[in-house]
């Protein structure tokens, strides 16, 4: 255990002087990402991907935004569902219009 504690403080020793960021830098990135529905929802796994964009006001602090795209979802039925419907279980909806 001491020993991962010496390679931990090793490791931080040359972070205190690096400069990654500097004050009116923008800073911009793309990404990946993957949703899991739960089967409950009834809804489709989907791939996505984004973009963020980041500014530095100063050296200790910046704004960042990022933006997910990700295709529109379909709904999967159950095969061993009672409801006649395609929508997600939690979705109730009454079955006879009220008078």
């Amino acid at each position: 255990m001491r020993r991962y504690a010496v390679l931990a403080a090793l490791l931080a020793l040359p972070a205190g002087r690096l400069r990654a960021q500097h004050a009116g830098q923008f800073e911009a990135g793309v990404f990946g990402g993957y949703t899991r529905y739960d089967a409950a929802l009834g809804l489709a796994h989907k791939l996505g991907g984004g973009g963020r964009l980041g500014y530095f006001f100063g050296d200790a602090f910046g704004l960042e935004a990022d933006v997910l795209f990700q295709p529109e979802y379909t709904v999967v039925r159950r095969p061993h569902s009672s409801r006649s419907s395609a929508a997600p279980a939690w979705c109730s909806t009454p079955s006879t219009p009220a008078a």
